[in-house]
């Protein structure tokens, strides 16, 4: 559990993960790791081999945190915590992009407070350009502010 004091170490914390998570992508798409199929249920929805490799790795540095966790890929963990915090993960917001090598995607962690966004963080493919922002934090790419 956490309080709204502890938001800053957490914020710089999500950055460290995406920034990690964001680093193994490309390392992924350097390896050919752009191997995919179409979800069953979804048949327009990509799934890749690396959303599962970057996923698990984000949620294996997430889960000390003790926060409920929801991802794209595998749904609801820690769901039984009662906090009023919930960090969102989309191992590779852009599946596609990343498969066919066509366009940016990223590596996106986000935190909400009940139904309010918090901040959140995204690695840019294939750039490795780091973006984030929130309501109170503003918004920035590698450190300079967006207007």
């Amino acid at each position: 559990m956490i309080d709204d004091s502890e938001l800053p170490q957490l914020f710089d914390f999500l950055i460290q993960v995406t920034t990690r998570a964001g680093e193994s992508l490309r390392e992924l798409g350097r390896s050919g790791m752009t191997e995919h199929s179409f979800d069953k249920v979804l048949s327009r929805e990509v799934k890749a081999e690396a959303d599962r490799i970057v996923e698990y790795q984000i949620l294996d540095e997430l889960r000390e945190t003790g926060l409920p966790i929801l991802s794209e890929e595998t749904g609801s963990l820690n769901s039984s915590n009662d906090s009023d915090y919930l960090l969102l993960i989309d191992p590779i917001d852009g599946t596609a992009n990343f498969t066919r090598g066509c366009a940016e995607a990223s590596v996106s962690v986000g935190l909400y407070k009940k139904n309010d966004p918090v901040f959140g963080v995204l690695s840019i493919y294939p750039t490795g350009e780091l973006a984030w922002g929130g309501p109170d934090v503003g918004a920035f790419i590698d450190g300079s502010p967006l207007k």
